[in-house]
């Protein structure tokens, strides 16, 4: 199987192993004289073979490419909203804590209250209030709480701004680029919880 350096990071790849995902990209890269080289990666470190790969354009734009190549193969079949945020946990490994204004990521929410929030999916017949814990979102504000963001999951609901508190996220941010955003937005892994306190 030939690598593309996206089944793993790069740092777990052995050297010679790394040579054949240079080869893949034909990863250019200036030698001590300065000279510009497409060739003999044999003669580079596993350090600078990692460091002239991962800033490679070829390398970065196939990875968004390979992200949903992959995330299409491992949910194929699966219904099951937990299983399928599994898969784009394992998937997504670009992290972020806080994020910035623009950017798009999924996480896993945990809301303990519905204090201060939009009665978001109250189904009338039980008059309960859920929300949605595994949102996929494009941020819109960032404050010290927390952050407001725009909720695909709730498109057409008339409730797609949300506030996310820092304390509600569990783990970290997982990035979505937005060339992934379309095939992203058609994953139906929303898991709707209903609050804890009503």
């Amino acid at each position: 199987m030939e690598l593309t350096g996206h089944e793993k990071p790069l740092e777990q790849y052995s050297k010679l192993e790394l040579i054949q995902i240079a080869k893949r990209y034909t990863v250019y890269y200036r030698t001590e004289g300065g000279k510009g080289s497409i060739s003999d990666y044999d003669s580079l470190s596993k350090e600078q073979l990692i460091r002239y790969i991962s800033t490679d354009n070829d390398y970065i734009r196939s990875k968004s490419n390979s992200r949903i190549d992959l995330l299409k193969v491992r949910i194929k079949g699966l219904v099951d909203p937990e299983d399928i945020m599994t898969e784009i946990v394992d998937i997504f490994k670009d992290l972020e804590i806080v994020p910035d204004v623009g950017m798009y990521c999924t996480f896993i929410y945990n809301a303990k209250t519905v204090r201060n929030r939009s009665r978001e999916s109250v189904v009338p017949s039980t008059n309960k209030i859920y929300y949605d814990q595994h949102p996929l979102v494009k941020v819109v504000n960032v404050q010290r709480w927390g952050f407001t963001a725009f909720n695909y999951h709730w498109v057409g609901s008339g409730e797609e701004i949300h506030n996310y508190t820092w304390d509600e996220v569990a783990g970290q941010l997982h990035v979505i680029k937005e060339n992934e955003m379309p095939f992203m937005r058609t994953v139906d892994y929303a898991k709707l919880k209903r609050y804890q306190t009503i």
